[in-house]
């Protein structure tokens, strides 16, 4: 006679009891039939930051360089841990605990912390700390992590805990993250240069002609006309140059000329430059009725006719005056006029350059109490330009004063003296990308190599190392790469919250709990199903000088093994590994009860071998209901 037990449970181990009691004859058997469960699991992928092996390690060696659109910037180990130091809010260890060899990068269970008082902190990863390195080094880029993150379906979003890390009360934790993959962008944002400081212009005589130089400032010598080259070129990614008009008689002007030549190349005088020859510029005029009045000069126009007398064709050239009528005003001995330029990037043989006219009194050009009063575009074929300023007198008294400029920055001459395509030595290309090279050759640091692999950018020797991508449109450069499979991974067994696996330094850190009795290396291949403290006849016995007895009173079986499907045993992320069993041909196992066995309740126990350690190892947790089918023969 078969008796049939079915049971449920939401441990690993449980008991039912039995409402009808079944009496089971000598000799009996058990076995498994059905069984369907799902157990919890915590994956952390091992990777740690580079470990310096020096007892005074060099923090100033290159950890990695980063290229974009020509610009190369390397970044030291000293300025990626500040980088993180600045970003981390939470823990802020030291930088010898940082390059310790084990503080972990972490890319998995990455999560919000809140403290009593309700903040929230989180750490930093990678490519977010890379990020900020970045953006201390480059002038005119912006560089940000756009990072793809899964959340896992194990756990709960918001979980409470207790623990202490610098100084911070840690009441709760949520949110529970990896990442899937790493992305960096890096956006044009030439604001970075207009806000860098100012440099006052430094007047030299062979800049001039019929002006004369006053401080730091022209003044026009005579009534005849008056020109002036400024000494100094200003950045074209943000920079400006700025200058005050004092215009006391007739007519003046102020404008600049992209000129196509390097940016080291000197400055001359090489033509008498008026208003029509300004790409981009502003002609003042003292009225009659003493008012003062400007309009802007945008180009030029070309007027061709026939001369019968001459018996040849005529070439004017004309500004291009905006608007038609003079209009515009300004405050005499107040505004300021700067002259504000942002290029485009290198896309089809061109580059646009956009010129922005800002007019007020402010200090700066972004100060709120100025305006735009104009924005005129200019496209190139090249991007390797010179901007010259000209100033223009036809009136005696007339200057312009408090000059200032952004001098070119590193970047941009960086930028300027690359052409498409550029490949260096190892036939790498190097123009229009944006890449990450790490430097594996530093003998003084450890696991350099172990580190940039577990990260996705797999090693060799030479450029070829580096991550690269070469679809960047111009004003977004985005770089991503996935996380590579084959990185040591550590498992926590039958836990679904984050917490578990936590280990926090008291002082400065958030940690993985390493030592955790749940952590294991691999996947268990196999779960044991036992029934436990089933009640059989007592055998009770002792022996000459024992204190206690020993009894067989009840049984502790292993009813059968289940495999772990093979899909499942190079789980990536936090998930679930999930049972499914039923027996095609029945395997029995003797219990070996010697007298019939009444049976009024069933415990259960769901556990695996540890064969690291060769320890029973215990399942805290499982996912929903864990159902089983028990015959007994």
């Amino acid at each position: 006679m078969t008796e049939i037990i079915q049971l449920t449970g939401n441990k690993s181990e449980f008991a039912n009891y039995i409402t009808d009691p079944i009496v089971l004859k000598e000799d009996s058997k058990v076995c498994l039939n059905k069984a369907s469960f799902s157990i919890p699991v915590m994956v952390h992928r091992e990777i740690f930051f580079p470990q310096a092996d020096d007892a005074i390690p060099d923090y100033t060696l290159t950890f990695f360089t980063v290229a974009l659109n020509g610009i190369e910037n390397p970044i030291s180990y000293q300025e990626f841990y500040n980088a993180y130091d600045n970003d981390d809010s939470l823990g802020n260890p030291t930088i010898d605990e940082f390059y310790s060899g084990i503080f972990d990068c972490f890319v998995d269970n990455l999560a919000d912390y809140i403290d009593d008082a309700g903040l929230e902190y989180d750490i930093p990863v990678l490519t977010e700390v890379m990020a900020s390195a970045c953006n201390t080094k480059f002038d005119y880029y912006e560089f940000s992590a756009t990072n793809k993150y899964e959340t896992t379906n194990i756990g709960k979003y918001e979980q409470t805990v207790n623990f202490t890390i610098g100084g911070k009360n840690i009441t709760k934790i949520k949110d529970n993250r990896s990442i899937s993959e790493f992305g960096i962008i890096a956006q044009y944002n030439p604001k970075k240069v207009t806000e860098l400081t100012s440099t006052a212009v430094n007047w030299t005589a062979p800049q001039v002609e019929n002006f004369t130089t006053v401080g730091d400032g022209i003044v026009s010598a005579s009534g005849t006309e008056a020109m002036a080259v400024c000494p100094n070129t200003f950045d074209t990614n943000g920079g400006y140059i700025a200058a005050t008009p004092q215009i006391n008689a007739g007519t003046g002007a102020l404008g600049i000329v992209f000129v196509t030549k390097g940016h080291d190349d000197p400055l001359n005088i090489t033509a008498v430059y008026q208003p029509t020859n300004f790409d981009v510029g502003i002609e003042f005029e003292l009225l009659g009725s003493g008012e003062r009045v400007l309009q802007i000069i945008d180009g030029n126009q070309k007027f061709v006719y026939y001369d019968s007398t001459l018996g040849a064709e005529v070439v004017t050239v004309k500004p291009n005056y905006v608007p038609a009528n003079k209009i515009f005003t300004w405050d005499h001995n107040v505004d300021k006029f700067w002259f504000l330029v942002r290029k485009g990037r290198t896309m089809n043989g061109t580059t646009e350059f956009t010129t922005t006219i800002i007019q007020g009194p402010g200090t700066t050009p972004q100060d709120a109490n100025n305006r735009v009063i104009y924005v005129a575009k200019k496209t190139l074929n090249t991007s390797e330009i010179q901007i010259t300023t000209l100033a223009y007198s036809l009136g005696a008294g007339n200057g312009f004063d408090n000059w200032e400029f952004i001098p070119v920055t590193d970047d941009s001459k960086a930028e300027d003296d690359y052409m498409l395509p550029v490949t260096d030595s190892d036939g790498i290309q190097t123009a229009n990308t944006f890449s990450i090279r790490p430097e594996i050759e530093n003998n003084s640091w450890q696991n350099e190599r172990t580190f940039w692999d577990a990260i996705g950018i797999s090693q060799s020797e030479g450029l070829n190392n580096q991550i690269v991508n070469v679809s960047n449109n111009g004003w977004n450069n985005q770089l991503t790469w996935e996380l590579p499979k084959n990185v040591a991974k550590k498992y926590w067994i039958g836990s679904d919250q984050v917490g578990d696996i936590i280990a926090p330094d008291i002082a400065t850190n958030i940690a993985i709990n390493y030592a955790s009795n749940l952590i294991v290396s691999d996947l268990p291949r196999e779960i044991a199903v036992s029934i436990l403290d089933l009640p059989i006849a007592p055998n009770v016995g002792s022996f000459i000088g024992a204190t206690n007895q020993y009894d067989t009173g009840n049984i502790n079986k292993v009813v059968n093994y289940i495999q772990t499907d093979a899909s499942q045993l190079d789980l990536e992320s936090n998930g679930t590994l999930d049972y499914v069993y039923e027996a095609f041909n029945l395997v029995y196992r003797n219990l070996h009860n010697q007298q019939k066995m009444p049976i009024t309740q069933m415990k259960i126990k769901l556990n695996y071998k540890n064969f690291a350690d060769d320890r029973d190892q215990q399942i805290p947790n499982i996912s929903g209901v864990a159902k089983l089918e028990i015959l007994f023969d």
